[in-house]
């Protein structure tokens, strides 16, 4: 039986010819196992459907050269990503009577009447809140106004010092541009 490293190199040998494909491996016959059992250590550690992803990109649109391990492993993680891998199917049980509960807690929690989705923007508790105020603001009028509003009361509503001395540090030219929003 073939080895990964062996098939592997019969399949490059296809697309780049054999002289090619073993110049990868070195020229002494210790460099060339060493080389093949670094390969075979690569290709078992790599999801079936990671190097078949691979070997198709190589084959759509193939380098001059085979490639090096390094570039390889390279290859390899471009196509491990998560959105590369079968997402796994629906757990086989149903809910239990006090995931049920949660379930229901959390659904009439979103669906309350008078949630104030901006309660963040305005009494923001942390520098990163109002660091997404900014950014917001220069899109939706709502959190503009919110910021105007914290810029103008040098950030009175906010939970704490960290969030007034980020409201206080809002650059000068991004104030203007608020105030014609």
């Amino acid at each position: 039986m073939m080895s990964y490293c062996e098939r592997l190199i019969d399949r490059f040998s296809v697309l780049w010819g054999k002289q090619k494909v073993l110049s990868n491996f070195g020229t002494t016959p210790d460099d060339i196992e060493a080389a093949k059992a670094a390969w075979e250590a690569q290709l078992r550690s790599q999801h079936t459907d990671t190097i078949r992803a691979a070997l198709e990109h190589l084959q759509r649109d193939p380098p001059d050269w085979p490639p090096s391990l390094a570039q390889w492993i390279q290859l390899c993680k471009q196509f491990s990503r998560p959105e590369h891998r079968p997402a796994l199917p629906m757990p086989p049980h149903e809910p239990t009577e006090v995931g049920r509960q949660i379930q229901a807690e959390i659904a009439s929690s979103i669906s309350k009447t008078g949630f104030d989705y901006l309660a963040w923007a305005k009494s923001p508790g942390s520098e990163k809140a109002v660091e997404l105020l900014v950014r917001g603001a220069r899109e939706d009028r709502r959190l503009a106004d919110i910021l105007n509003h914290h810029l103008e009361t040098d950030g009175r509503d906010c939970k704490n010092d960290g969030a007034r001395k980020a409201i206080r540090g809002v650059p000068a030219h991004l104030r203007g541009q608020l105030a014609r929003a």
